[in-house]
């Protein structure tokens, strides 16, 4: 019986690892031809409601085009997320702007702006648009202080000698939509961590005076070459989301 040598449309290998401490790679065995099949572990770091967000669709293009890729997805918040590229321990990540790492580099994707979030019978709900005075007479809940989110928005908050007066403060993004789908109060959040679509309790709306947004782009280590596997799919991340990304852009905090 002849032999046929199917090539997948991305070559990867063994020299994957040895160039990229973030790529590993196993051997396993096809159960019909018996011929070894390399397996590659790809790495990335991103943000948790960049994470939901951004990866379902190019993971899944990303696997019509090329097979026997696995992902290690490290959900981590902004500063462990530049630490883990930093480090080495994955080939990039998704994050914000935030870091003043001279050995990092930041490549714009899109802005994520700040919204409210509110029940459904909330008083707020019955307005389009709304201004952070707006939101003064009710009670808020808010992230950590210590949150990457919560010292960008005082930041700019604070550049427009405006403050916010919260009631509950919470450590995760998640804890603060429950509190606020319990009726406790209301919460300011990346509209990437609203819930996408329709939803039988909730309702978002934009703010502005100022609109307050957060950059979210690709952190990677200055120089560094990445993997094919990476390259790949780091180009379909830039074509289905990217708005203008240019090769070493910016340092990660500038």
């Amino acid at each position: 019986m002849a032999l046929r040598i199917v090539l997948l449309p991305q070559p990867v290998g063994p020299t994957i690892a040895r160039n990229s401490p973030s790529v590993t790679v196993g051997l396993t065995f096809s159960t019909a031809t018996k011929l070894p099949k390399v397996i590659v572990t790809l790495s990335i770091a991103c943000l948790p409601t960049a994470a939901f967000y951004f990866l379902p669709s190019v993971i899944r293009e990303f696997n019509a085009r090329y097979r026997n890729i696995r992902f290690r997805i490290l959900d981590l918040p902004a500063t462990e997320g530049l630490q883990a590229v930093s480090r080495g321990e994955v080939e990039f990540g998704i994050n914000i702007m935030g870091s003043s790492d001279p050995d990092l580099v930041f490549d714009r994707l899109v802005e994520d702006p700040f919204v409210l979030a509110a029940r459904k019978d909330h008083p707020l709900s019955e307005r389009s648009s709304l201004t952070w005075a707006d939101l003064s007479p009710y009670q808020l809940i808010t992230v950590h202080r210590s949150s990457a989110n919560r010292i960008l928005l005082d930041s700019m908050l604070a550049r427009a000698n405006l403050t916010l007066r919260w009631s509950y403060e919470v450590t995760h993004l998640s804890t603060s939509l429950g509190l606020v789908e319990a009726g406790l109060g209301i919460s300011v959040l990346p509209r990437m961590a609203t819930p996408q679509g329709e939803h039988p309790f909730l309702i978002t709306r934009p703010i502005g005076g100022p609109e307050i947004s957060r950059t979210i782009g690709v952190v990677r280590r200055r120089g560094a070459v990445l993997s094919p596997a990476a390259d790949r799919f780091l180009g379909i991340l830039i074509d289905t989301w990217g708005d203008h990304l240019s090769p070493e852009s910016a340092p990660a905090g500038s």
